[in-house]
């Protein structure tokens, strides 16, 4: 079944899409007409997905995706893409409403958190939107988690920070973010998970001498498990362990030459008697 979505014309002639470079402006009108999008422009997709299916590589995919969060058009976060205006930019009927309603209302608690602290109290104030051409909506207060709420591994929370160069006072929004996504992982379980797989990751990118690294919001979302990196930390030290084994095989002289050498010892040995 195909699903249609509205595309307001006025945006060829909205300020802040004029500004924009080209690749930007495709990665804008992909956000809108993607096959993930739906009634209240909240859905799921990553950074990698975006790269692929625009033909633009995963480094340039997210400084675009950064560049949008930051002027508030769209925000990235917990694996979803949040796009304030998609609602009053599209045409709808009762039944349309009534279903964009339930998707609102099925939305995540952690994303019905973040609607509330970018100034979304409710469906109706979704549907509103921010203005278009207002570039500078005010930031919204950080809240942060009850005295109940914070019980988590604050020493896992720490290490992630710390490897990302993250400080409460420094960058308030991902720090909170980091204590989100630990939480998280406790509720699902997936918190032994996580602490293997990040010792690994470390490890693995600091002997492979790697040059790519991951950005903090990708690296939650999905970077921490989107490969095996126990698994690769393993084959990456076998293949070490086979090099220098093969390295030492060669400098070892051979059963054939150790023999050969006896011989010249002992030819040796008898010229010193003869003489």
């Amino acid at each position: 079944m195909n699903e249609r979505r509205s595309i307001n014309t006025r945006i060829w002639t909205d300020e802040w899409f004029e500004d924009l470079k080209p690749l930007e402006k495709l990665v804008w009108i992909y956000l809108l007409s993607n096959l993930n999008t739906n009634l209240i422009g909240i859905y799921e997709i990553s950074v990698k997905r975006i790269a692929f299916d625009t033909g633009l590589d995963k480094n340039e995919a997210q400084h675009i995706s950064d560049k949008f969060h930051q002027e508030k058009k769209a925000f990235f976060y917990h694996g979803h893409v949040i796009i304030p205006n998609w609602i009053k930019n599209q045409s709808m009927n009762a039944n349309m409403l009534k279903h964009a309603r339930k998707l609102y209302n099925n939305l995540t608690p952690a994303i019905h958190d973040f609607l509330k602290r970018i100034g979304f109290e409710s469906f109706e104030s979704l549907s509103n939107g921010f203005p278009m051409n207002n570039k500078k909506v005010r930031e919204p207060e950080i809240q942060f988690p009850t005295s109940d709420e914070l019980i988590f591994d604050k020493e896992t929370q720490a290490a992630l920070c710390d490897y990302f160069g993250i400080t409460e006072l420094g960058n308030e929004r991902q720090w909170m973010d980091s204590i989100k996504f630990i939480m998280g992982l406790e509720k699902a379980g997936k918190l032994k998970l996580f602490k293997e797989q990040f010792e690994a990751y470390k490890t693995y990118r600091k002997e492979s001498k790697a040059t790519w690294n991951h950005k903090f919001p990708n690296f939650i979302c999905d970077g921490w498990n989107e490969q095996n990196w126990i698994k690769n930390l393993e084959n990456l030290k076998n293949n070490e362990d086979s090099s220098r084994n093969n390295s030492t095989s060669t400098k070892q002289p051979s059963r054939q030459g150790q023999a050969i050498e006896g011989v010249i010892t002992r030819l040796e040995e008898e010229d010193r008697k003869c003489s």
